[in-house]
């Protein structure tokens, strides 16, 4: 190392040698050809040119900021969800109502909606051109497609188009049709999608929800099917309503100075009845049946059963002591079906009894034209539109509670009151924008389009009085077409909520002359009730699949042997005296395995 640091000092001090000699030596040049030279003195050595400073460094120009890429203008999305706009409760659900920007979308993508108008006939044209649909979506700016199927057809249509996988973006009321269990659906066959895990794009129907399911349990076993698994939008009303009730002719009443608050009993209605018939000339028929024995049965309950006899089977409850029983099977039906043989033995019901399929069929409307009914049960919402079918200016309708044996007893079977309606509908996982259907969906129940929903589109069905107050144009309420058919026009000229999903409000089905007679019925009802419904069915306890392909297997036989043979008890083509015998008949078509069934389910749900 240090052999090479010397050669390295000493080529260094060379080079500083050569270095400082200030010019190198002149040229030599040529002596003159005729003298020899003279010696010439040595050239003096001239000074090096004095060192110049180096030009001072310039720093270099500052660097100029690059200009920043401007990103390119985003596209506005042509869909206006609600996900990530709306506030949410500690369980992730909307703590509040939630308004959309409209419209909803601005794409030419059209969905399938699969329904049903119980009523076409109220419409002029098809339901696709008519104002409502008409009027969602100018406001929505969804198109929708409806596929209106007929009542009677819907069971088949449906078997049909699930089986081919086809099923339409929207299906309305599956539940009704599904083979098998519904949660099935969604969890295992994968037909229908768990709306639980679109929840943030339905933020209107979660807080209707949520804002009664601790009270309302029927709506919470409705909507959850499990804690997490939602299967449908199901039509909700602003509060609870009575659907139908008992109602007797309150002119009839003043004019044989009875209180309507007297009639209480069994007997008590039994003595007011015999009275019309005696005393008021039209009342030849004054009691109301119908062929599912529905007007009457379903509000007789005093023996805690239904006698609610249809295509469908019995009813299922539970005792208070934890046994399962099903109506028009027990030894309680044997008693009501004795006090119904009875009335009808007296003439206090229609001979044609079975001819009634509801209060729309033209020969309850005949025999109300005729003036012949004093007590019957019907809608609420038709308090007043039944009025207009008797040409009598002093006809009146009033509310009554449901009798019982004794004064003081409480009854333990019925239908509870909820929110939910009968409207529902699910979503196909064949959509092709999942996102999109549910929110067209859950605008229903935002606060315009809960509105829309209610009242139909201004100057249709609804216009504005002096007060600035809502009121229904006579299309609705004094259609003359169809006098007094007001919620069958409603179905057609507002939301369906006989079929179809929203938030309803109440009030708006009444804003017409007279009435507030209806709400004022409903005010009533709450201070009547006598009612615990300690025996009926628990809405959360579900049958598994297993149980309920077992209980499907013996309903369709049990049923068509109830209608045959229980009915036939109303006028005595099957004797009383014959009930042992149709016990038995019950026993051979399976009543006993299909009681076995449910109470295993009972016992299961209560053990948890």
């Amino acid at each position: 190392m240090k052999n090479k640091l010397s050669l390295f000092l000493v080529l260094f001090l060379c080079l500083a040698l050569f270095s400082g000699c200030g010019s190198t030596p002149p040229a030599a040049t040529a002596p003159p050809a005729t003298a020899a030279p003279a010696e010439t003195a040595a050239p003096a050595k001239t000074a090096p040119p004095a060192e110049t400073e180096a030009p001072a460094k310039t720093a270099p120009p500052a660097e100029t900021e690059a200009p920043a890429e401007t990103a390119p203008p985003e596209t506005p999305s042509p869909y206006h969800f609600a996900e990530g706009n709306f506030k949410k409760d500690a369980l992730g659900f909307a703590a509040e109502a939630y308004e959309y920007e409209l419209p909803l979308c601005t794409t030419d993508e059209v969905l399938s909606y699969w329904t049903c108008l119980y009523t076409p006939e109220f419409l002029p044209g098809a339901y696709q051109d008519s104002p409502f649909p008409t009027a969602v979506e100018e406001e929505t700016g969804v198109h929708v497609e409806y596929i209106m199927i007929d009542r009677n057809s819907r069971g088949d249509n449906f078997s049909v188009l699930l089986a081919a996988d086809e099923l339409p973006d929207i299906c309305s009321q599956v539940t009704w049709f599904y083979p098998g269990v519904f949660k099935d659906a969604i969890l295992s066959d994968h037909f229908f999608v768990n709306l639980y895990d679109y929840r943030d794009y339905m933020p209107n129907y979660m807080f209707e929800v949520m804002k009664t399911a601790a009270t309302d349990i029927d709506l919470r076993s409705a909507v959850f099917l499990e804690d997490t698994v939602i299967g449908q939008f199901h039509c909700l009303e602003d509060q609870i309503y009575p659907t139908t009730a008992l109602f007797i002719r309150g002119d009839w009443l003043k004019k044989l100075d009875i209180d309507r608050d007297s009639i209480i009993t069994w007997e008590d209605t039994h003595e007011v009845l015999l009275a019309f018939q005696n005393q008021i000339p039209t009342a030849v028929y004054p009691a109301m049946l119908y062929n599912t024995i529905t007007g009457g049965a379903e509000h007789w309950l005093f023996y805690d059963t239904l006698g609610f006899c249809s295509e469908y089977g019995p009813s299922v409850m539970v005792d208070g002591s934890g046994q399962v029983y099903a109506s028009l099977t027990t030894d309680r039906d044997r008693n009501l079906m004795t006090e119904i043989n009875k009335w009808f033995s007296e003439g206090l019901f229609d001979p044609n009894w079975a001819s009634y399929d509801g209060t729309n069929n033209p020969i309850f409307e005949q025999r109300m034209e005729g003036d012949t009914f004093g007590y019957l049960t019907f809608a609420v919402s038709d308090i007043t539109g039944k009025q207009y079918l008797i040409d009598d200016p002093d006809c009146t309708w009033m509310m009554l509670p449901d009798p019982v044996l004794e004064k003081g007893q409480t009854l333990h079977v019925g239908t509870k009151g909820t929110r939910v309606y009968y409207g529902n509908a699910s979503v196909s996982t064949r959509c092709e924008n999942i996102p999109l259907a549910i929110t067209w969906l859950d605008w229903r129940y935002s606060p315009a389009g809960s509105m829309l929903m209610s009242w139909g589109p201004e100057g249709v069905t609804f216009e504005y009085d002096e007060a600035g107050n809502r009121r229904l144009t006579e299309l609705i309420w004094n259609n003359p077409d169809f006098p007094g058919a007001i919620t069958p026009l409603s179905w057609c000229y507002t939301n369906n909520i006989i079929c179809d999903p929203g938030l309803d409000f109440g009030s708006a089905h009444y804003a017409y002359p007279g009435g507030e007679s209806v709400m004022e019925a409903f005010a009533y009802y709450g201070t009547i009730q006598n009612n615990d419904y300690a025996y009926v069915w628990p809405s959360d306890c579900v049958l598994n699949a297993e149980e309920q392909e077992e209980a499907n297997s013996i309903m369709s036989d049990m049923a068509t042997f109830i209608r045959e043979n229980y009915l036939a008890f109303v006028d005595g083509s099957i004797p009383m005296s014959q009930w042992d015998t149709y016990a038995a008949g019950l026993e051979v078509v399976g009543l006993d395995r299909y009681l076995a069934v449910y109470q295993q389910a009972y016992d299961n749900y209560l053990n948890g």
